[in-house]
């Protein structure tokens, strides 16, 4: 995903209150193998009522030293009313965000539970992260609600422990009809 991605910005404060993401510039991604970076994502665009999507995000210091990793589908950078999914590597745990954007429940990756908010239920089972080498393979086994329809865009981002942050960029569409 070399190339020049768009930066969002979101603030909120200790009340819960937040904005809305907001576009403040462009990173420009010379693809330095040294760096965390998001290799790819699929598929990357489709059209149905589930899906699993498979990211694999590298770091040449090795995937152990990826803490995170975090999904949004919306029909804009925003998990306020979207499906925003944060993959926490080290207790290998996904956390879906609320509708509202304040709070996030989670799941143990492979386990049999299930989380859900109004546009999307991650299920357990299919879900996983595998740390190997300088990979790391995070999938999402998903289900959309019947309210959560059109087309949405997919974004992804990352940091490693050192606090290099590979910045929000779209990886995809999908279309719930």
């Amino acid at each position: 995903f070399a190339g020049t991605k768009t930066t969002y910005l979101l603030a909120g404060d200790a009340l819960g209150y937040a904005s809305a993401w907001k576009q403040v510039g462009t990173w420009s991604d010379s693809g330095d193998g040294a760096l965390v970076e998001i290799t790819s994502f699929a598929p990357s665009s489709g059209t149905g009522a589930s899906q699993t999507f498979t990211a694999v995000t590298t770091d040449s210091n090795g995937a152990t030293t990826i803490p995170w990793v975090e999904f949004v589908m919306n029909a804009g950078l925003s998990g306020v009313n979207g499906c925003f999914i944060d993959y926490d590597r080290p207790s290998n745990v996904f956390y879906l965000l609320n509708d509202a954007g304040t709070v996030f429940s989670g799941l143990a990756a492979g386990s049999a539970t299930q989380v859900s908010n109004s546009q999307c239920t991650l299920q357990g089972v299919g879900s996983s992260g595998t740390a190997v080498g300088s990979n790391l393979t995070v999938t999402y086994n998903l289900t959309f609600s019947t309210t959560f329809t059109g087309t949405k865009q997919i974004y992804m981002q990352s940091t490693d422990s050192s606090g290099v942050v590979e910045v929000w960029h779209q990886v995809g569409t999908w279309t719930r009809p």
